[in-house]
């Protein structure tokens, strides 16, 4: 059941006023109010500054949701580099989404020199912190060093020919 537009125009009375003074719990309401438009437009942009406020509070949940927006594009460019930094922030406090991530951008090079390697890392940290859906992005990377290595191994036995 949703909440009514008059009880989120309420909790933006009393949210906002926080948030701007840099109340970190505040600050992760309010943005998750814009980004989901909850009782209010969706506005990115609004968002992105009220989980700064958070991030730069130290709160993982902001500090991951300023990540993805960067990955995302949403209220600001799509910048892995400026996604990076924020996502790893979060991770170091364990927060299972940020590590998963940090993962897919290590086994897709989004911002990263691309490593199979940390990827796998990467997932199975987020596996062991409860991320379900990091178990399907480890079969899939799994399957992909699997499809690589067979069509390495049959392009070395091809016979060489020389004109």
């Amino acid at each position: 059941m949703g909440v009514s537009i008059m009880a989120c125009s309420l909790l933006l009375t009393h949210v906002c006023p926080l948030a701007c003074q840099g109340h970190i719990e505040a600050a992760a309401h309010l943005g998750t109010i814009y980004v989901w438009g909850q009782g209010v437009a969706i506005d990115y942009p609004r968002a992105m500054a009220a989980y700064k406020i958070g991030a730069e509070g130290g709160r993982a949940v902001c500090q991951h949701q300023v990540g993805m927006m960067y990955c995302k594009g949403q209220g600001v460019a799509v910048d892995y580099q400026q996604a990076r930094p924020w996502l790893e922030k979060a991770a170091a406090q364990d927060h299972p989404a940020a590590v998963h991530q940090l993962g897919s951008m290590y086994g897709n090079g989004m911002g990263v020199t691309p490593s199979w390697r940390r990827a796998r890392e990467l997932y199975k940290r987020a596996i062991g912190l409860g991320d379900s859906q990091a178990v399907e992005d480890m079969q899939t990377l799994t399957e992909g060093i699997r499809m690589v290595s067979y069509t390495s191994r049959l392009f070395h036995h091809l016979p060489c020919h020389e004109s």
